[in-house]
Order: structure tokens, then C-alpha cells, then sequence
């Protein structure tokens, strides 16, 4: 582990943060790296925040908390893992080990974390800061470009194309032995060229990015006269990338384009990287997938397409592209990639590749990605199909067209999914005490129903399952959390991760509102034990009185009378 800078003096710490629970399950009597994994998390977070804390005074809370979300993350720290082999090293089970774990996010996530963990352990808190600063050192220095703005070979591309200048190119070698590569990157851009280095492809481009931007960025602020001196047109002057954009799209696109692009903007809720992303607040999304749905689906893929190599993909219309102007734009980020992971962020699916980007898929309240031999019917509404070299095809099924599919970098995707950074607990990837929960209801002065379908409060929680846990706490929609007493707390609580686990058990909810299907086109048997909601009329199993309905927030309310 010679990228740590350190050298272990219990060697048996190192050891016990690269030991995989499933490892511990086929060796009986040893232990796994979770402890380590539990520590390591806080020792990141803690040394991670104290360096922006000291490094940039004049950035506000907002601003350091979205900057330390983007370093400290499941996908940039799986990136940070493959980048020092780490994989390798992992002792995994024999049925891991044959599932690809050694190149599964999640695994190489918590890993670093344990290492972290077992280095703090092992040499104290100077250390830790030592072998995080080796890890995410170059990151953090990047983050000093400012919390938001795009990365410099975003922007490089962008000046070039407002300069009327042919796309960057980069080239790349490398030098040093396997263990310790160095790349060298340089970039060609107009009349600007960069030079920069770094311990991975990506770092040494970006750094080679940022000269050759800080060279040509002048050029952009030269007067519109001396533009035609140089030989320019007035329909050549430079004009913002976004009017450049329009300006593309409406001469290229055509009236059909256009006025789709119109009715894109009348249901967009909140911008993101030139596209639309689902709002947090649940209030105008009517009965999307909640979180047993996704994470369904989510533990479906993961047992299916990780390790499956993506031969071709196709879109039959720009309806689930919204944030590309070609299909093709989008089809030639997957095709040749092969799958290493499938995640959940809130009711995001990420679909890791091993190019380093993942592919989102948002399904809003009719998408289906759908797992199909290739000879397959194909069903009405099949807007993307991803053919692999074997074993079938992955195919988005979007009848309504509520869905978004596009592809991001891993290690900076909280850049074009900004709510990302503002979701609140996950019931089921992370759990919390009923302690830490009652502690956060206890500072909201906010209906029951309201907060709990926020997603910056709770995620992936909508009318069906709110309606179900406040049933089953014995509480009531429209109480204010900050009354709740220490018994409610804790019945909700339990209510909360109770729904949750027992709604995946029987594979999510479907319902003539809102069908569901697996991705072997399978609905979701959890409607069958539904105990209040859409049973107006009939009698609670608590009281034996009918249940009621009333109108909040738009939608109907389902409840019984024991609820206070």
C-alpha cells in the first residue's frame, strides 16, 4: 500500500481492512472490515471537511457541504480504490470473487474506508490526514475551482466552440512502474496548449485542461471589432455556448424538435447540466416508484448485468434523452463498456461502466429498464434497448415518457445531479436510530405526511407508503413532528423501516394508478397487504371502523381514526 505513506506497524489492521465479509463467512472465527469500514467513514468525513474548512474561509456552509459531498461519496471513493489497485488485494469469498467483487463499487468503497479506518487506528489522526491527502489530494484541489462550475475540460470546450475553434484534443502516456503510474496529458486547443501530469488519466487532463483554458480565455474577451479584423463575419462573433446551442438545435432539429423542447420546458422542475432532473419535493410528481420499487429493480440488475459488456445501444426516439441532442451522443458512451456496478442514489439508478461513467436512469412514473432475451418481443413504449456481447439485452421501457436515461462521470456526478447533495436519510441503504431520527423530527414544525415525503428529509418515500407508516404508527398525516413523544418517535421509526423492508419483500407495489413490473416484467405483490391506502370505505383491521380519505396537498389522505 505504498499510496497510503504509511507503513503499517500492526500489520494485522491492514489486513483485517481488506478482509470482505464474505470472506468471514467461509472462515470460520474471522472477522470482516465492517468496524473499520463504520470508523474509516467518520475519519474521512472529519478530515475531509477540516481541510476545505481551512483551505477555503470564504466559502459558505452550503458550499462546503456540496463540495464535501462530491469527495466523500460511494462512487468517487470506488474510483479512488481502483486507481491504486485495491481490488487486487481484497480477500473476498470464493462466490464473490466469481461475481466480479473485486470490481464492485460498493466493495472497493468500503474498502477505502476501512483502510482509512485502520490507518487511523494504527498511526493516529496525522497519518489518516497523510493517507487521505495521497487519495483525494489532487480532488481537493480541484474543488478549489469553485463549488458548481464545470470541470476544465468541460469548459475548455465550451471556450473553444464559442471561439469557433475544432473540439480539444488530448493526448496521453504514461511512465513509472504499474504500481505508481504517472500520466502525462497534453491538450490542443485552438491556438492554446496544456501540459499537465497526474497520477491518473483523468487528473492529467484536467490539470492539462486548466493551462491551456487560463491561455485561451483572453481570446474570449477581445472586442467584436477586432473578431472582424480577423476575418469574422458578424454571424461569426462569439455568442455564448448556450445561444450556440439553441441556435444548433433550432436549425438542426427542426419544428417537431422545437415544439417537443416546449412541452420539455413546461414539465421542467429544476435544471441540471443543460437537462431536467426529478424535483426532491414529491408534491408535483403524482405516483412515481417509491423505494422499494427502485431498489427492486436495483437488486435485480445487480444480480443480473455486472460483468456483461455492452455490444450496442439503441434509442428509438429523444422522448427518455432530453438532455442530448442525438441519439447518438448518447449510444456511443455505451457501447464497448463493460457494467461494474448497479447503486442507488435516492430513486436514481447508477449503472456504473468501466470507462469511468455511469448511467442514470430516473424513471419518473412510467419507466421500466427491462431485462429480454434478444428475440424478445419488443413492447410498445421500448425507448432504449443495450444489447450485451452475451446474455440478452437491458431495455427502458417508457410508455409515458416521465423517464430519463443519460450518462455522467463517476466521480463528479453530484455535478449534474445537484439534488443529490440535498437528499435526506436512506431508510435502507443507511439506516439511523431511532435516537438520531426523533432528534431531526424534533427541529421540523412540519406536518407529518409533508416532511416524510420530502426527500430532503427521508428518500423514496411517496403517498402510498407515507399513508401506510403513519397508519401503522398510530400517527396521524397532518400532526406537527416537533409534538411527537419519545413513544411515537419510536413507533414511527420502526413503522418507517418496518414499511420499507416489508414492501421489498414482496417486490414493491402496483396498482392500477401506478403499475409496477420487475425487470423480468414481474408486478409487485405489496399492494395485496396494504392496509389503508386505496381502501376508502373498508374497515381498519385496527378499529374496525371504516377508513377515511381526505384531500392533502392535492392527493388523497388515507387513515382511521386510532391515528393521533
Amino acid at each position: 500500500m505504498d499510496r497510503l505513506g504509511h507503513r503499517f506497524d500492526d500489520a494485522a489492521l491492514l489486513e483485517l481492512a481488506l478482509t470482505h465479509r464474505s470472506w468471514s463467512a467461509e472462515h470460520s472465527g474471522s472477522s470482516s472490515n465492517e468496524r473499520l469500514e463504520f470508523l474509516g467513514d467518520a475519519v474521512l468525513g472529519l478530515v475531509v471537511t477540516q481541510r476545505l474548512y481551512s483551505r477555503f474561509g470564504e466559502w459558505s456552509e452550503g458550499d462546503l457541504a456540496k463540495t464535501r459531498a462530491s469527495l466523500v461519496n460511494s462512487a468517487m471513493l470506488a474510483v479512488v480504490g481502483r486507481s491504486i489497485g485495491l481490488g487486487d488485494l481484497l480477500r473476498l469469498g470464493r462466490g464473490e470473487v466469481a461475481s466480479g467483487g473485486r470490481e464492485k463499487s460498493s466493495i472497493l468503497a468500503d474498502a477505502i474506508e476501512a483502510v482509512i479506518g485502520a490507518v487511523y487506528l494504527d498511526g493516529g489522526i496525522g497519518a489518516a490526514d497523510n493517507a487521505v491527502g495521497r487519495l483525494l489530494g489532487s480532488r481537493i484541489d480541484a474543488a478549489a475551482r469553485a463549488p458548481g462550475h464545470a470541470d476544465f475540460k468541460t469548459r475548455l470546450q465550451e471556450l473553444a466552440a464559442r471561439l469557433g475553434f475544432a473540439p480539444p484534443v488530448y493526448e496521453v502516456t504514461t511512465s513509472g512502474p504499474p504500481h505508481d503510474t504517472m500520466f502525462e496529458a497534453r491538450v490542443h486547443a485552438g491556438t492554446a496548449s496544456g501540459i499537465g501530469r497526474g497520477s491518473s488519466k483523468k487528473d492529467a487532463e484536467q490539470h492539462a485542461a486548466e493551462i491551456a483554458y487560463a491561455t485561451l480565455a483572453p481570446e474570449a474577451q477581445r472586442p467584436v471589432s477586432a473578431a472582424n479584423k480577423s476575418g469574422q463575419s458578424e454571424a461569426q462573433r462569439p455568442v455564448s455556448a448556450a445561444n450556440k446551442r439553441s441556435e444548433q438545435e433550432r436549425a438542426i432539429r427542426g419544428p417537431a424538435a422545437r415544439e417537443r423542447s416546449k412541452k420539455e420546458r413546461a414539465h421542467r422542475v429544476r435544471p441540471c447540466c443543460g437537462g431536467q432532473v426529478m424535483s426532491t419535493s414529491r408534491s408535483n410528481r403524482g405516483l412515481a416508484f417509491e423505494l422499494p420499487e427502485v431498489e427492486t429493480i436495483r437488486r435485480d440488475l445487480e444480480r443480473e448485468i455486472i460483468g456483461r459488456k455492452v455490444k450496442t445501444a439503441e434509442a428509438s426516439s429523444m422522448k427518455c434523452l432530453r438532455r442530448y441532442h442525438t441519439r447518438k451522443a448518447f449510444t456511443s458512451q455505451l457501447e464497448g463498456a463493460k457494467i461494474t456496478d448497479v447503486r442507488r442514489v435516492g430513486l436514481y439508478l447508477m449503472i456504473e461502466l468501466s470507462t469511468e461513467m455511469q448511467l442514470v436512469l430516473s424513471l419518473g412514473s412510467s419507466g421500466s429498464p427491462r431485462r429480454n432475451a434478444n428475440k424478445h418481443p419488443r413492447v410498445a413504449g421500448t425507448e432504449v434497448v443495450i444489447s450485451f456481447t452475451q446474455y440478452g439485452q437491458l431495455r427502458f421501457v417508457d410508455p409515458e415518457g416521465t423517464g430519463q436515461l443519460f450518462v455522467v462521470p463517476c466521480d463528479d456526478f453530484s455535478t449534474a445531479l445537484p439534488d443529490v447533495a440535498e437528499l435526506g436519510l436512506d431508510p435502507v441503504a443507511k439506516p439511523i436510530s431511532w435516537t438520531e431520527m426523533g432528534r431531526l423530527l424534533l427541529q421540523r414544525d412540519t406536518k407529518l405526511k409533508t416532511l416524510i415525503t420530502d426527500d430532503t428529509f427521508v428518500v423514496g418515500i411517496g403517498d402510498i407508503y407515507a399513508d401506510e407508516i403513519l397508519f401503522e404508527a398510530g400517527v396521524r398525516f397532518d400532526r406537527i413532528a416537533n409534538t411527537l413523544s419519545t413513544q411515537e418517535i419510536r413507533r414511527l421509526h420502526r413503522a418507517l423501516v418496518g414499511t420499507m423492508h416489508d414492501a421489498m419483500k414482496y417486490r414493491g407495489t402496483s396498482v392500477p394508478a401506478r403499475p409496477f413490473v420487475d425487470p423480468f416484467g414481474q408486478p409487485g405483490s405489496y399492494a395485496g397487504h396494504l392496509k389503508v391506502w386505496g381502501r376508502h370505505g373498508a374497515l381498519s383491521e385496527r378499529s374496525r371502523t371504516p377508513i377515511k380519505r381526505t384531500k392533502f396537498r392535492g392527493s388523497w389522505t388515507y387513515y382511521c381514526d386510532t391515528q393521533v
